[in-house]
């Protein structure tokens, strides 16, 4: 936030504001979803503020960047099929980080958001979600997560069931408790697609969005463990 076109206002906590004196104003521009100011500060260079706040600046991003890739670096195992994946890589610091390293020759750049909302137009939901799967720490939930948030966002949304599924995300306490209520499917073991089939066929039944982030962010998901009236679990 500007104050008296002088300083930039950061809210760093409940009781404490930082205020930077801004020698330039680069940008202030409010988007559908955030709020952008780019300022050229006296003490930290051009520094970026989404919302208020201060994400990046040319003074000391180098802080963050280096702890954020070296300390990964000097514990990877290295081998002749060593990939690197950086997500976002918005500024490119951690690329310049990375480029560090002697043995890193190349680089290819790819928009992950861009990458997967072209293979949901395309019908290819399930092929996307299985490669955001094969990376590592990334289990079905958040997968599901981020192609929900790329298709409310770009207000996409599969027609085919089997694609919608890849949308539902379910944590795995929800599903450990289906089992004791005795989903079908999760008598004896945990099993995503038996809590998350029924979730989307009761959503196209009664003509919800199976992917509408506004409607299941406020936290609730439906198991149906009989044809009338579906269970209700908190998530």
């Amino acid at each position: 936030m500007l104050l008296r076109q002088e300083w930039a206002e950061d809210a760093y906590c409940t009781n404490e504001i930082i205020r930077h004196r801004v020698k330039e104003v680069i940008v202030q521009e409010q988007t559908p979803f955030q709020k952008i100011e780019i300022y050229d500060l006296f003490d930290y260079g051009l520094c970026l503020f989404i919302d208020g706040i201060p994400q990046s600046a040319v003074k000391d991003e180098w802080i963050y960047h280096e702890c954020l890739v070296h300390p990964a670096m000097v514990c990877s195992h290295r081998t002749d099929h060593f990939r690197i994946l950086v997500l976002g890589a918005g500024e490119g610091a951690s690329l310049r980080e990375l480029l560090k390293y002697e043995f890193i020759k190349n680089i290819d750049s790819h928009n992950i958001v861009a990458y997967s909302l072209k293979g949901i137009n395309s019908g290819q939901t399930i092929i996307i979600f299985d490669e955001l799967r094969k990376i590592f720490g990334i289990g079905p939930k958040l997968a599901s997560l981020f192609l929900r948030d790329v298709c409310f966002v770009y207000k996409v949304e599969p027609v085919v069931r089997e694609q919608l599924i890849c949308l539902q995300p379910v944590d795995t306490w929800v599903m450990q408790v289906s089992i004791e209520l005795g989903i079908p499917g999760c008598v004896k073991e945990i099993n995503r697609n038996a809590v998350v089939e029924p979730i989307v066929d009761y959503c196209l039944k009664n003509k919800i969005s199976p992917s509408c982030k506004s409607f299941f962010s406020i936290g609730f998901t439906f198991v149906q463990i009989s044809e009338e009236p579906p269970g209700i679990l908190m998530q």
